[in-house]
């Protein structure tokens, strides 16, 4: 049985595809097999991928591509894979010689560490490293606190990705009681990054660059299709905010809410519901309106005074004025999504966690 099982999908990837497997079959930690799965390829990726004679190496052919992401690839991994760790890679990124060594020695020294990540060159299309790393933009400052898992938490609550996909390590484990979403595509990493750190997995980084990300016009996420990615992305959050709804992990919704003197899952959940109302963003505002909708249908808490249907009301009509208005600000629209989405999230971090500093530059 190998040590590690490392997943490669690929679709129509045959500028970076035989890069990507060249860098895993170099691998300095040879006891690993490598699954590649074909999503109906109508380009040269295939022929590229079964050019590798290497006993390590599983073909997966999926005879339609099914209009789907990750959901649909990692199921058809799950199936087949026969490590204790899982390596989850894309098809046009590279990994370092040494990285499955490094993160296997890691988890190792670190038993109490579930999952890890680390960190990532980026690279353009040519393989040329461009300045800056992802750790240097985007990790920093979940390393750098003294609550790891908090810090990610408190990202993902507030629709913020800033763990790389790219560099994650996972022990087999993880994947224990996770629920696979078959049509969230955008969001899928953060989809499971969330569970394991609802379900107390716990998380690590090495911040050596051991993955080199390349930024291309292909990708869906390049911002040269953000209005594309933003389009996508956009009801996959009522999917991913009913995650936190559904946890049954009271230690974690207490501390993320800074709330020891709620103890029930039910006063949590509606502590939830009621701050993603106030927000002024419409997916934070649907998903908290349908879960206080659902709950104002039981008598009992019709006749809880503690929050009224009358108080629901009134602040998603406050809500919803405010977000349109910060919609319809000329300025707003001239600095574009980016922009309205780095104001929101300051006043948001502001508003729920004043103690909770950092710098944004990413967005």
């Amino acid at each position: 049985m190998p040590e590690i099982s490392i997943l490669i999908p690929y679709y129509n990837d045959e500028d970076f595809l035989k890069e990507s497997i060249e860098s895993v079959l170099k691998q300095t930690f040879a006891d690993f097999e490598l699954v590649l799965i074909n999503h109906a390829c109508t380009d040269s990726s295939r022929k590229i991928a079964h050019s590798f004679a290497d006993d390590r190496i599983v073909h997966i052919d999926l005879p339609v591509n099914a209009g789907a992401g990750g959901g649909v690839i990692i199921d058809e991994f799950l199936k087949v894979a026969r490590g204790k760790y899982f390596k989850l890679f894309c098809a046009d990124d590279i990994l370092s010689e040494v990285y499955l060594e490094k993160c296997l020695e890691y988890l190792t020294k670190n038993p109490e560490i579930d999952f890890c990540f680390t960190d990532e060159n980026y690279i353009d299309e040519k393989g040329k490293i461009l300045p800056s790393s992802f750790y240097e933009e985007r990790t920093k400052h979940i390393v750098e606190a003294q609550d790891w898992n908090f810090m990610a938490l408190a990202d993902y609550y507030h629709m913020v990705s800033n763990l790389p996909f790219s560099s994650c390590f996972i022990k087999k484990e993880c994947f224990d009681n996770v629920k696979i979403d078959f049509t969230i595509v955008m969001m899928f990493d953060m989809s499971i990054f969330l569970q394991f750190l609802l379900n107390n997995k716990n998380i690590g980084f090495i911040k050596e660059k051991l993955v080199s990300y390349r930024i291309h016009t292909g990708q869906i996420s390049s911002s040269a299709n953000l209005q594309k990615c933003t389009a996508a992305s956009f009801f996959e959050h009522l999917s991913f905010i009913r995650i936190f709804f559904s946890t049954e992990n009271v230690p974690i919704l207490q501390h993320l809410l800074n709330r020891n003197d709620l103890s029930s899952l039910e006063n949590l959940r509606l502590e939830l519901a009621k701050h993603w109302l106030s927000m002024p963003v419409i997916t934070m505002q649907a998903s908290a309106y349908l879960y206080l909708h659902d709950y104002f249908q039981d008598e009992k808490n019709r006749k809880d005074e503690r929050y009224t249907i009358a108080q629901f009301r009134n602040t998603y009509k406050n809500s919803y004025i405010a977000y349109k208005s910060l919609a319809n600000l000329p300025a707003v629209q001239d600095i574009g999504i980016k922009k309205i989405i780095k104001i929101f999230i300051k006043k948001c971090l502001k508003k729920i966690f004043p103690n909770y500093r950092r710098k944004l530059s990413h967005l």
